[in-house]
This record gives C-alpha cells, sequence and structure tokens, in this order.
C-alpha cells in the first residue's frame, strides 16, 4: 500500500492518534471514579495481558536483542509509567481538555531531543509543518471547550499549579521514552513485542509503587464489572493499539515528526465530541483543526523519496 516508509510512518502515526482520541471520551469517567493513578494501574495490568498474547501470537521476541530489550524497558518506565501515570493524575485535576494541551508540547520536547540525541536533521518545510501541527493542536485544546461539554472536560479537583505541573512532566516523560526506544525500533524490533516490554516495565512498577504507598495509589472507589469494561476497552485502543501503531511508526520514521502527527489526536476528537455532545465544538478549535491539517500535508509533502 505504501511503498516510501516514511508515508508508512505517517499512516501508523495517524493510526495511533485515532486511538487516543478515542481513548479520552472512554476513559474520563472511569478515570475520574478509580482516580489517576489508581486508574493507570488497571489500564496498565489490562494492556500487559492483551499485549502479552499478541506478541506469543506474532513471535517478535525471537528476533529481539539484549540491548533492545534493556531500551524498551526503560522506555517503557519512563514513557509508560512516569509518563502515562502523570498525564491522568494531570487528567484527574483539570480534566482532559487542559491536561492534553499540555501533554501536546511533548511533540516538540521529542523533535528537540531527537536532533540533539539522535542525530535527526529535518528539512524546513518540515520544521514549518511541525509548528504548524503543534500550533494547531493547541488552538484546537485551548478552544475546545464550551458549555455543553464543560461538565466533562474542564474538571479542576485540585490546586492548578499541580496539575499543569504534572502535564508537563508527563509530556516530558513521553518524549524521553520515545527518544529511547527509536534506536532500538531502527534495529528492527517488534513492535507488538516491544509495546509488552513497555508495558511489562509499567506493571511491575506500579506494583511497586503500590506496595510501598498502598494508601496514595489505592483506588478511589471499587472496581465494579461495569468499569473494568470500560478500562479494558481503554486498555485495548489507546495501550494495545495506539501504542503499538506509535512503535510501528517510529520503526519507519523520523521520531521528530511522527511524535508531532500523533498529537492530531486533539484535532481528531473534534468529531467525536460532536457526536458524543450532539453539539458542534467552538469555532477556535476548528480553526486550530485546520491550521493542523495544513500542517500534516506539509510534512506528507516533505517526508520519503
Amino acid at each position: 500500500m505504501f511503498s516510501d516508509p516514511a508515508h508508512l510512518a505517517a499512516f501508523f502515526a495517524l493510526a495511533a492518534a485515532f486511538c487516543w482520541s478515542v481513548s479520552p471520551l472512554l476513559a474520563a469517567g472511569a478515570n475520574s471514579y478509580l482516580g489517576g493513578i489508581g486508574f493507570s494501574r488497571v489500564r496498565t495490568y489490562c494492556a500487559l495481558a492483551i499485549l502479552a498474547l499478541m506478541s506469543l501470537w506474532t513471535g517478535g521476541w525471537s528476533q529481539m536483542q539484549g540491548w533492545q530489550i534493556r531500551d524498551l524497558t526503560l522506555s517503557g518506565l519512563i514513557g509508560v509509567f512516569i509518563g502515562d501515570t502523570l498525564l491522568f493524575a494531570s487528567m484527574a485535576i483539570l480534566g482532559p481538555r487542559r491536561s492534553g494541551l499540555l501533554f501536546s508540547t511533548h511533540a516538540a520536547m521529542t523533535a528537540a531531543l531527537a536532533g540533539i540525541f539522535l542525530g535527526e536533521r529535518l528539512t524546513a518545510p518540515v520544521w514549518a509543518g511541525i509548528a504548524l501541527v503543534t500550533g494547531g493542536v493547541m488552538l484546537a485544546t485551548f478552544y475546545g471547550k464550551s458549555r455543553d461539554n464543560a461538565h466533562a472536560w474542564e474538571a479542576n479537583a485540585g490546586a492548578v499549579s499541580l496539575g499543569v505541573a504534572l502535564g508537563l512532566l508527563s509530556a516530558l516523560g513521553q518524549a524521553v521514552g520515545a527518544a529511547i526506544v527509536k534506536p532500538a525500533m531502527d534495529a528492527g524490533a517488534d513492535p507488538v513485542a516491544g509495546s509488552t516490554l513497555r508495558m511489562a516495565a509499567a506493571a511491575v512498577c506500579h506494583l511497586a509503587a503500590f506496595l510501598i504507598w498502598p494508601k496514595f495509589t489505592a483506588l478511589r472507589n471499587p472496581l465494579t464489572p461495569k468499569i473494568f469494561a470500560r478500562v479494558l476497552l481503554v486498555s485495548l485502543i489507546a495501550m494495545c493499539l495506539g501504542m503499538t501503531f506509535f512503535l510501528e511508526a517510529l520503526a519507519h520514521g523520523e521520531a521528530g515528526w511522527v511524535s508531532v502527527l500523533s498529537t492530531l489526536s486533539t484535532i481528531l476528537i473534534l468529531p467525536l465530541l460532536w457526536i458524543f455532545f450532539k453539539k458542534p465544538p467552538p469555532f477556535g478549535a476548528w480553526v486550530g483543526a485546520g491550521v493542523g491539517v495544513a500542517g500534516t500535508a506539509l510534512i506528507l509533502l516533505n517526508v520519503g523519496g
């Protein structure tokens, strides 16, 4: 379907973005009910179980080298356990819209880290596309508030300064995790096995945190069958499919613009919000979406052969 690896990478990055656009709608209620850390822990366990079965089926472990296992595990510790947990902790305080705005900064962070540590050199048009996508995502997120979705997307359940700090730290964790995992994917690591390793590292850390600080990390409310089914669905879509698509994208494209395209989840969620709340998002959000689409087109026209 795609003869150019860069365009294949773009396809998988956009597929990851779509998965990540669906998950906040599914996760918001469960995240508030269980608490940010508790929700993240249960979701991690569910995702690990699904990914372990998937990786046994694909058989990607046979080609994994020791250094790849090390880097993927470290990436899981930083990018999944720290980054993802802090994101949901921020979401529990600020709500999905504002925490998503902070988290979208991970794309620019990844591009900078990839240039410094991985030697990625992007052309001026690609940098312009990155700027447009990043700006569009921030506009879409900033203007994403409306009276009809404020109750679900404008939560403020704690100190705003703490929520902002957690959101920015989650973005940094995601960026560092992506930069660490990029060489392993370039060397041919299987994306499903890689996702399993990353999730296993996060699961071990969650278990350790729960055993050391049970009061701080405990579930806010009992895990009901309905909530568990919701968490399981979010795990499948966001962590199993979304993360695997993202790693596949990193295997074929440069970390900087791949990470930027994956942030389009904020724009892709706009029509879903329209369907979910029965009201169109504000005009400013659509302006941001238009800017983001223009940036995406600019990136796609200037990557690959």
